[in-house]
């Protein structure tokens, strides 16, 4: 019900704000109930009306709804519509009072707000989010591995699109960061950094794993091409990437505990 204390939107968004604002990494909560969340809450919004004029922000009862009202009364008498009245009022009261005391949650702190309507910072929030989860470094990891390991015949291919790609998606959470984050409510913008983070990680994991792949050596192999020829060839076909990589792992040496910056330095030195 709407006027539930227990079960309304507005206790929702304060919930998952508190889970936001927690100090370890692992009480936050996964993208996946990060995603369902502003699904929900524009779901939500949706159902609230237009922005600024939703039932919320102010009342006024319809003629049809007072018309109702005085038709009951007619019939059953005054006492029947008190507790309808009383129920609405106290409901309606105490779910505008939840909201002001949510709204000092949702502030960004970045400058005195003064918001003209109620429901403004939910739909601010709402937006914030949808902003985030589409975000390239919010999409959901690709199940792709860096092996570390060179198999006997085989030489390393890097694709170079796909690195450009992982770059981007690394560039794209540093604006994010920049200029971004601090349009959520203060008290989650570090939960809100930190999830970023995470789940950029191992975005750029999976794509860096997708990128590469084995190739079989080059045929017809003499006593005189040696080991070492292999892997200048092999540092051939890093060259060109080779810059690019020094932007991602200046970007993974942050990663605590940094598996993928390892694994990605250890293949590199291999061919390089």
């Amino acid at each position: 019900m709407i006027f539930s204390s227990k079960n309304n939107f507005i206790s929702q968004i304060d919930e998952f704000i508190n889970k936001l604002s927690r100090q370890t990494i692992r009480q936050y909560p996964e993208c996946k109930e990060i995603y369902k969340f502003a699904k929900n809450l524009t779901s939500a919004c949706k159902s609230l009306g237009k922005e600024g004029e939703t039932w919320l922000d102010e009342f006024n009862p319809e003629v049809a709804y007072k018309s109702l009202l005085s038709n009951i009364a007619l019939m059953f008498g005054k006492s029947a519509v008190e507790p309808i009245l009383k129920t609405f009022f106290f409901g309606y009261k105490g779910i505008r009072e939840q909201l002001l005391n949510l709204n000092k949650k949702l502030q960004n702190g970045t400058e005195q707000q003064v918001d003209l309507h109620i429901t403004t910072p939910i739909f601010r929030l709402s937006r914030v989010m949808n902003n985030w989860i589409s975000s390239t470094f919010m999409s959901e990891p690709q199940d792709y591995e860096l092996a570390t390991e060179i198999p006997n015949g085989k030489m390393v291919y890097w694709d170079d699109e796909l690195i450009k790609y992982a770059i981007a998606i690394s560039q794209s959470f540093d604006d994010f960061i920049a200029t971004k984050v601090n349009e959520f409510p203060k008290s989650i913008q570090e939960g809100v950094s930190l999830v970023s983070r995470a789940n950029l990680y191992a975005v750029v994991a999976g794509v860096i794993g997708k990128a590469q792949s084995f190739v079989d050596e080059p045929m017809g192999l003499t006593k005189q091409l040696t080991s070492e020829e292999i892997l200048q060839r092999q540092v051939g076909e890093l060259k060109d990437v080779a810059p690019k990589f020094q932007k991602l792992l200046g970007t993974l040496r942050e990663e605590k505990p940094n598996f993928v910056f390892t694994n990605l330095r250890t293949i590199l030195n291999k061919i390089g």
